[in-house]
């Protein structure tokens, strides 16, 4: 990894189209969108790892639930899609469930038994008055493990 490296050129779009009452939204994004000036070799160059994603979230009228889903496809990958929900009216906690649904792996080498791939949850804290969100998140990826996101963000607007 010390002796390789690639330079590449990228951007990103994207759009978000709010529904008119504030009860949801529809977004879009393609991310990655460039080309390699440098490869690993002179004879190596690998495309960029292009992804698109639309998603979108509703409120339900009279629900404590805020409902989301989204379909992910990468260049060379399948479909991945997910499905979400987060509780409301819990300020200022904040609890989150999701899955995505990804193509089974066939073969002996990567068989995933684990029931749980896909599965994730997050819960956090929102102080409106510091402009504060703590926040954390598990995802699930079945023989690949899982992963723990912590993050403190600040909203000065």
């Amino acid at each position: 990894i010390d002796d390789y490296n690639s330079v590449g050129i990228a951007m990103d779009i994207g759009g978000l189209m709010k529904f008119s009452r504030g009860r949801g939204s529809v977004g879009f994004q393609a991310k990655n969108l460039g080309f390699q000036l440098k490869g690993f070799t002179e004879q190596h160059k690998d495309p960029l790892p292009v992804l698109a994603q639309l998603g979108g979230n509703w409120n339900p009228k009279g629900l404590p639930l805020k409902l989301y889903g989204e379909v992910e496809k990468s260049l060379g990958d399948p479909f991945v899609f997910k499905v979400g929900t987060s509780i409301k009216g819990l300020d200022p906690l904040m609890a989150e469930l999701g899955y995505t649904v990804r193509q089974k792996v066939e073969g002996e080498a990567f068989k995933d038994d684990e029931k749980y791939n896909g599965l994730s949850f997050g819960a956090g804290l929102k102080l409106e008055e510091k402009n504060l969100l703590f926040h954390y998140a598990y995802s699930s990826y079945g023989l690949l493990g899982a992963t723990h996101k912590i993050s403190i963000s600040f909203n000065r607007l």
